[in-house]
């Protein structure tokens, strides 16, 4: 599978893909079948921002299923994608072109995060 976000080629093979990605496809399928796993989301809450880890397509869906996040979870995410929007890319991170896309696509989707999923 591969993934363009922000000028950077993403290879993700499928079978490197977490449960978690499974999980919320199946949420986006099948939610009838579907059931909360608290495990699997609390790898995404913390893997969001990584088109390795989340590919594209899996981040639409991820938008969707955390637009429903309440509570402290969605306090969290918030504070996690402000906090990526707030950090700049450091000048040694910044040497390799690849981590600079990298942060790009990490900017972008907390981005997202924040106006469309997580509004204050």
């Amino acid at each position: 599978m591969s993934d363009d976000e922000g000028g950077l080629e993403v290879e993700v093979e499928v079978q490197d893909l977490h449960p978690a990605i499974d999980y919320i496809r199946l949420w986006a399928a099948a939610r009838q079948s579907w059931k909360f796993k608290k495990n699997r989301q609390t790898w995404l809450l913390k893997n969001w921002s990584c088109p390795y880890k989340v590919p594209k397509d899996d981040f639409k869906i991820l938008l969707k299923y955390l637009s429903g996040l309440q509570g402290q979870q969605r306090n969290h995410v918030r504070a996690a994608a402000q906090l990526a929007l707030d950090t700049p890319l450091s000048e040694e991170d910044g040497a390799e072109e690849a981590k600079a896309a990298l942060h790009r696509i990490k900017l972008k989707r907390a981005g997202k995060l924040l106006k469309k999923v997580l509004p204050a």
